[in-house]
C-alpha cells in the first residue's frame, strides 16, 4: 500500500520543518520522534515545491521529482549542509544515497528507528559488521519489528546490538506508543525525516534530510543513548 506520509511545514519560505513526528496528541505524547527545524531559504523552496506538487495533482504517484543540491546550515556555531530529498519521485536514489552513506562509514553507524526492513540497507549494515571495523548499534521498536528481527538472529554472521522498545501492540482503541523515529547517525552526518527505512518507504510520498553537522550528530547521538538508557531497564 502506499501512503502520502509527509510531515513537513514550511514558514514564510525562509525555514522549515520536519521529522517523524504524525500530528496526533500520542506522537507529542507516548512516542520517540524528533522534529528538525532549519532556516534556510534554499531548503524551504524545495519544501514549497513538493507541496504544491500534491496540491496540484491531487495524489502523490508522481510527486517529489525535485532535483535538490545540500544548502549551507549551522548548528551550535559550526556551519554544515543539508540536503532534502523527495520519493517517490527520488525514492530510489534516497535508498541508493542511505546505502552509500552506510558503506562509507568510518566510525559508527546508530540506529534509532521504527523499521528497518530495506534490503539494500540491511546488506550494507551486515557487509559493515563482517568489515568489524565500525562500531553498529542503537534502538528500534520491538513490538514492530519482532519477525524480522528474529529472522536475522537466525543468520550467524548478524551480530546485531540494538535494544528494543517494547511498545503496545495496536488496535483502533490502544494507546499508540511506538518508538516512532527514523534516524540515522553515520559518523557526522544524521540522516532523518518521515522516510522510514523500509522496503515500501521510496514508494510513499516522504521527505528525507541528510544533515552534514559533526555537532548535530554528537547531538542525535547522546539522544540515541538516553533511549537505550530508558529502555534498559
Amino acid at each position: 500500500m502506499k501512503l502520502m506520509h509527509n510531515k513537513f511545514v514550511v514558514r514564510d519560505g525562509a525555514s522549515a520543518w520536519t521529522g517523524s513526528t504524525n500530528m496526533t496528541d500520542d506522537a507529542f505524547t507516548l512516542m520517540e520522534n524528533n522534529i528538525v527545524t532549519i532556516d534556510s531559504a534554499p531548503l524551504a523552496a524545495y519544501y514549497a515545491e513538493e507541496f504544491e506538487q500534491l496540491w496540484e495533482k491531487e495524489n502523490f504517484e508522481n510527486t517529489g521529482d525535485i532535483r535538490t543540491v545540500a544548502a549551507p546550515i549551522t548548528f551550535a556555531g559550526q556551519p554544515g549542509n543539508a540536503r532534502v530529498m523527495f520519493s517517490p519521485g527520488r525514492g530510489y536514489e534516497i535508498d541508493s544515497e542511505i546505502a552509500r552513506r552506510v558503506r562509507e562509514a568510518k566510525r559508527r553507524v546508530r540506529i534509532c528507528s521504527l523499521l528497518i526492513n530495506s534490503g539494500t540497507l540491511i546488506s550494507e549494515l551486515g557487509n559493515l559488521l563482517d568489515r568489524g571495523s565500525v562500531r553498529i548499534d542503537g534502538i528500534y521498536d520491538r513490538t514492530q519489528m519482532e519477525d524480522v528481527y528474529r529472522q536475522w538472529q537466525e543468520v550467524p554472521s548478524n551480530r546485531w546490538n540494538l535494544l528494543g522498545k517494547n511498545s503496545t501492540r495496536y488496535t483502533p482503541t490502544s494507546k499508540h506508543d511506538y518508538m516512532h523515529n527514523k534516524v540515522l547517525v553515520i559518523d557526522d552526518t544524521v540522516i532523518t525525516g518521515s522516510y522510514n527505512f523500509s522496503r515500501s518507504a521510496e514508494f510513499n510520498a516522504e521527505n528525507i534530510l541528510f544533515i552534514d553537522s559533526p555537532p548535530l550528530a554528537e547531538t542525535y547521538s547522546h539522544y540515541i543513548d538516553h533511549l537505550i538508557g530508558k529502555y534498559r531497564k
